[in-house]
């Protein structure tokens, strides 16, 4: 399942979102991000969260206002972008996959993908450019 990185929602004047809609967490991913007791509460209710509530509890990652989403998502975006495909992979899939893995498995994973890394030429090209200052 392809879970989302970051979340980005505009701010209204009268910010709320509700986790039983289609646009939103559903009840898989959203307990994966809180905590049970927590997902339960509003999962079960339906309770409305407010922007604020769902910026504090991690539900999204930034509130922007309206006006400003698409400049700041592209912002964030070339932030983003600056670092090397392989790198981002590096830390998308030990992220997702320690979410259903063991603990030394995981460790396994991640050092073997430290050490493919170490062979990539954006790393030899790091290091030159380290050692030459």
């Amino acid at each position: 399942m392809d879970l989302p990185d970051i979340i980005y929602k505009k701010s209204p004047p009268l910010a709320f979102m509700s986790l039983n809609r289609p646009e939103t967490r559903n009840v898989f991913t959203y307990p994966m991000m809180e905590s049970l007791c927590k997902s339960l509460e509003i999962l079960l209710t339906g309770r409305v969260i407010k922007m604020d509530e769902a910026l504090r509890i991690g539900l999204v990652d930034r509130v922007v206002p309206k006006e400003e989403l698409i400049k700041e998502t592209e912002n964030y975006a070339m932030e983003i972008a600056r670092w090397s495909l392989a790198s981002l992979r590096m830390i998308k899939r030990p992220v997702y996959n320690g979410l259903r893995s063991h603990l030394r498995g995981h460790l396994d994973y991640v050092s073997s993908q430290l050490v493919l890394l170490t062979q990539t030429e954006e790393h030899c090209k790091a290091v030159r450019e380290f050692l030459e200052k």
